[in-house]
């Protein structure tokens, strides 16, 4: 059994994996997030459907939206978010 990922320390790890993975993308596939080496997925050791979860979680919190198109399921980010703000918003516990 995983401990429970908090869906603003996922969504950061995301923002970092984009940066340094994927600079300038808009979106993300969600099997990448899932799949790839380095990738939130594979760092916290979760399942595509733990993932999926999550990024509902991450979702309802209108970080993000989750987009399926032309058989691609993935993620889109909001511009303005980056790593260390959703750190900070995790820490100081309010609604960024």
């Amino acid at each position: 059994e995983h401990a429970s990922i908090p869906p603003r320390i996922f969504c950061a790890a995301m923002l970092l994996y984009r940066k340094r993975f994927a600079p300038g993308a808009a979106t993300l596939d969600i099997r990448t997030l899932t799949d790839e080496i380095n990738s939130p997925g594979r760092v916290f050791d979760l399942t595509q459907r733990q993932v999926r979860d999550i990024l509902e979680e991450i979702k309802n919190l209108g970080l993000l939206y989750v987009e399926s198109r032309a058989g691609l399921d993935q993620v889109r980010i909001r511009e303005d978010d980056d790593f260390l703000n959703m750190v900070r918003c995790y820490y100081e516990e309010f609604g960024c």
